[in-house]
């Protein structure tokens, strides 16, 4: 199978989504792994796939008078970049976010919000677990999956949540880049099913669809640029809107409550 190339086309997906409280957010084990049922569905599909969990140990330093905090940060040793499989993704669920998980479900009985428990009861408390990322690759071509110039067939990246208790609206972001040729092998209907099924995980408000490219060279101002498009944020979670910088333009509404 021949490698992709910067100018096939990818289907885009974003899903945006609604969470009540803090213990729905998707990072957390009991959530990650309903999410990952549906996603190892998906991926049987390619000969190579691998997921990295972005944590970061954070440990406040100091609290101002207008409650900024001052931290150190140490990056939390998730594994790097692991073969996807169910004991992995159990393992970036739960190494760092379980004992987390299980104190915010504790609070929440209470009505307490996790991250004012924090600030209030700082000095005594002042560590906790920040989620960056997790992102998933799968590849239809296993030849020179090492390779550079390799372009995987799949991407899916799951933001963080923004805190329910203090954002309303949408709070929750999933997107995912699919190439055309996956979907010329399993179907468009195969996929969007595949999308309104972790969309109903994710609290799913909205779902959009679009294609693009995966790089493309533009000049500005007499100035050469390249643009990653399926690679750059797909959304603007204030404004429920696709596609925040305009990269994407052609977007469809599939879903929306």
């Amino acid at each position: 199978m021949e490698e992709l190339k910067n100018n096939d086309n990818w289907y885009c997906y974003c899903i945006l989504g609604e969470i009540k409280n803090n213990t729905e957010s998707l990072e957390y084990p009991q959530n990650w792994m309903e999410c990952y049922k549906i996603i190892d569905d998906f991926l049987k599909i390619f000969t190579s796939k691998s997921i990295r969990s972005y944590q970061d140990l954070r440990e406040i330093k100091e609290i101002d008078d207008r409650g900024y905090a001052r931290s150190n940060d140490k990056t939390a040793k998730t594994g790097g970049t692991l073969t996807w499989n169910e004991k992995n993704n159990i393992k970036i669920c739960s190494l760092y976010l379980q004992e987390q998980f299980e104190k915010i479900v504790e609070l929440e009985k209470q009505n307490i919000d996790y991250w004012d428990w924090i600030w209030d009861n700082f000095p005594q408390e002042n560590t906790y677990v920040s989620f960056d990322e997790n992102l998933i690759y799968g590849y239809l071509n296993k030849e020179n999956i090492r390779s550079p110039k390799q372009l995987p067939d799949f991407i899916l990246r799951l933001s963080p949540t923004n805190n329910p208790n203090k954002f309303t609206g949408i709070n929750t972001e999933i997107q995912i880049a699919i190439s055309k040729r996956t979907i010329e092998k399993i179907g468009i209907e195969t996929t969007d099913n595949f999308i309104f099924k972790l969309g109903k995980v994710a609290k799913a408000v909205k779902i959009g669809r679009a294609t693009s490219v995966y790089k493309y060279e533009y000049i500005d101002d007499g100035r050469n640029f390249i643009s990653f498009p399926v690679e750059t944020n797909f959304a603007n979670r204030d404004k429920a809107k696709f596609s925040s910088d305009d990269r994407i333009k052609n977007w469809e509404v599939i879903f929306e409550e």
